[in-house]
């Protein structure tokens, strides 16, 4: 169960659009993070509906097991492609955070990750922090990721681990802006923005 302290905490220290200076980030918090629009109940889920929307994001990576979030998905967004997403790698031992149907993730397993995205890059990659740092160090050789990819980092602060794991994303040097909304973190590789790290309460 997550500490109250730690979302107190994260209040206290977080900021709204209006403590962000950069115009793309500002951008993102307006026009995306608050827009009225409710597509789901659970916080990171709904962002990631609304990224999509404000990004018009044509290929999402979801991680194996969601069959759940990939239907609302295709039924709200005809349009897009997904793909249950993972990342090769020679470690066959290898433990990661598998989700449940409805988009959690209690419980763990063994074995390589995979991938079926061999089409290119993603625009959007939705991943708990176990995943989606190896996401990070597989990125390049894998080609998962372009420029102007968003990388949504399920439930960084579900306990200490989680938030560890997080921190270490947001060092990696291929990172150039992360957004922590508490229920999830955004991450960007823009190599044309300054490296900066936000907070921003939603």
């Amino acid at each position: 169960m997550q500490n109250p302290l730690t979302r107190l905490k994260f209040l206290l220290t977080a900021t709204n659009h209006h403590g962000v200076h950069s115009p793309f980030i500002y951008g993102y918090a307006t026009k995306c993070l608050y827009a009225k629009r409710e597509y789901c109940r659970g916080k990171s889920h709904n962002i990631l509906f609304k990224s999509v929307a404000y990004f018009g994001a044509k290929r999402i990576g979801l991680p194996a097991g969601s069959e759940n979030l990939q239907a609302k998905l295709q039924a709200e967004f005809p349009s897009v492609h997904t793909e249950f997403t993972g990342v090769h790698t020679d470690l066959s031992t290898l433990k990661t955070e598998l989700p449940s149907p409805e988009g959690g993730f209690p419980s763990r397993a063994t074995g390589p990750l995979y991938s079926q995205g061999q089409n290119g890059p993603f625009d959007i990659l939705f991943a708990h922090p176990s995943q989606a740092k190896t996401i990070l160090d597989r990125a390049s050789k894998e080609n998962l990721v372009h420029n102007d990819t968003l990388l949504l980092v399920d439930a960084i602060h579900g306990n200490a681990t989680l938030l560890s794991l997080w921190k270490k994303i947001k060092n990696d040097p291929k990172v150039t802006v992360t957004v922590n909304l508490f229920h999830c973190g955004a991450v960007f590789f823009r190599r044309e923005q300054a490296r900066e790290h936000f907070k921003i309460r939603i």
